[in-house]
């Protein structure tokens, strides 16, 4: 039987993650049932050329995102809006996540949306239901 190496078990084990990841985005519960999610596992060179590269209009779509889920929140409720960004280990722009913690600091100091860990958020629906 052969011996299969420690970095050879961790590899496949991250691509089986990766994969458990896309099938959790693709079958989680969608706002108004509406499905857009793309998934895709990009390793090696082709990794350099698929790097996302973000702009002002995707500050603008996250606002746009988090007015209308603000439309749909109830005061009497754990409403949760959950946003994750991935800078991995590319180069990125610093400026860029600047400009987009302003604007989610914006929500904030308004006090329409509060940061949350994904703990407290917990925390916080058990507290309450």
């Amino acid at each position: 039987m052969p011996v299969k190496e420690s970095s050879e078990i961790e590899r496949d084990g991250l691509y089986r993650i990766a994969e458990l990841m896309a099938v959790a985005a693709r079958t989680s519960p969608k706002t108004r049932g509406v499905d857009e999610v793309v998934t895709a596992i990009v390793t090696g060179d082709e990794k350099d050329v698929h790097l996302m590269e973000y702009n002002d209009s995707d500050i603008e779509a996250f606002r746009t995102i988090i007015d209308e889920a603000l439309s749909y929140s109830s005061p009497n409720q754990v409403n949760i809006l959950y946003f994750s960004l991935s800078i991995g280990d590319a180069q990125y722009d610093e400026d860029w996540y600047n400009d987009w913690l302003k604007a989610a600091q914006e929500y904030v100091e308004a006090g329409k949306v509060e940061w949350k860990s994904i703990n407290e958020m917990y925390e916080e629906y058990i507290a309450k239901n």
